[in-house]
């Protein structure tokens, strides 16, 4: 409470004292103009000073110099606004998009334990399902999918399950971080190492980038 009042009490005191500073200064230029006549035939003086203005501001140099920095302003604050936008788009973007890999990584460990529950046998219609989703939004996203005819001439479709599986392994781990360039990357590769290796006899075989290890 102290410590406010003393702050009020100072507040008062400094707006005081440099009211009667500013008053007496006033003053004293007021005298002075008097002094030098400056107070004589106002209308005249004014006149003259617009005269004087107006002659100065219709200069051609003038004119110019100033178009310029007008121009100038004008350019810089558009391309102000113009970056601002990009910026916020691109971030809108950006956690939008990891918003769609993190949805698609918990689709794609749901359809992994589906696959786990199946041998070297046809898909079953939950498990075909889920993996025609999860590649469907793959493939919006610019990554390689099982589903591309270059890859799927490779296998039969009883041996689906293990090459869905596979592939779900490789890019999960990225899916979840957020990483689509990571996640085009490690769909790429591993469907062209498998495309590489000959058909697949095995479902439980994955080499994942977290564990590289057969389950």
């Amino acid at each position: 409470m102290r410590r406010i009042a003393r702050l009020v009490a100072s507040t008062f005191f400094s707006v005081f004292v440099l009211t009667i500073i500013l008053a007496v200064i006033s003053e004293f230029f007021i005298e002075w103009a008097r002094e030098k006549g400056w107070y004589a035939n106002p209308s005249q003086r004014l006149d003259a000073g617009i005269s004087a203005f107006n002659h100065f501001v219709t200069q051609i140099w003038f004119v110019m110099a100033t178009m310029f920095a007008a121009g100038l302003t004008m350019g810089l604050w558009f391309d102000w606004v113009v970056r601002w936008i990009e910026t916020r788009r691109s971030i809108k973007d950006e956690l939008s998009e990891k918003q769609t890999l993190l949805e698609l990584y918990d689709a794609v460990e749901a359809t992994k334990k589906l696959l786990l529950t199946e041998e070297l046998s046809p898909l079953s219609h939950d498990s075909f399902h889920e993996m025609t989703s999860i590649c469907l939004k793959l493939a919006k996203l610019g990554v390689d999918i099982p589903f591309d005819r270059q890859y799927t001439e490779n296998y039969t479709y009883e041996e689906f399950a293990s090459i869905s599986y596979r592939y779900l392994a490789s890019i999960a781990p990225y899916l979840r971080e957020g990483r689509l360039e990571l996640v085009r990357f490690w769909a790429k590769g591993t469907l062209g190492r498998m495309k590489e290796e000959g058909p697949v006899n095995s479902t439980r075989t994955t080499q994942g980038p977290e564990t590289g290890t057969s389950q």
